[in-house]
């Protein structure tokens, strides 16, 4: 079964070694951010999703999508990730295997000061949902 470990609303997010997944996350745990010029403003900021499987899930592909919505429900847009979920060398029988996806926010346009979500989906449902205030 894929799972949401974590959505991290960070500053910056970036691949560090793609051979072994890792990621750079600069400002993690951000639950604020801070536009620095005129409504619409596009959203300065990164995502960094941990996402993982079982060994069930080996040999499959899952879509994984987020969404940014305002506090009345209204999209301001969505991304797609398609997994397609082999089985690392270094696997061990019985954990979860864990992949991280840096992602870049700035083609989310941002209307106004407000509190906004970033709702992340398996397979079409909704698994996490981050608030965080635009001020």
């Amino acid at each position: 079964m894929v799972e949401i470990d974590a959505v991290l609303l960070c500053a910056h997010a970036e691949w560090m070694d793609g051979n072994h997944n890792l990621i750079n996350l600069i400002g993690v745990g951000a639950n604020a951010v801070q536009a620095d010029g005129p409504f619409p403003w596009a959203l300065k900021a990164n995502c960094g999703l941990v996402i993982s499987a079982d060994g069930t899930d080996f040999g499959t592909a899952t879509t994984v999508t987020a969404e940014i919505v305002e506090e009345d429900g209204n999209s301001l847009g969505v991304f797609t990730i398609n997994w397609d979920i082999t089985r690392p060398i270094n696997y061990v029988p019985g954990l979860r295997f864990r992949q991280s996806f840096p992602t870049d926010l700035s083609g989310f346009i941002i209307p106004s000061k407000g509190i906004y979500s970033l709702n992340v989906s398996v397979d079409g449902q909704v698994k996490r949902e981050t608030p965080f205030l635009v001020y």
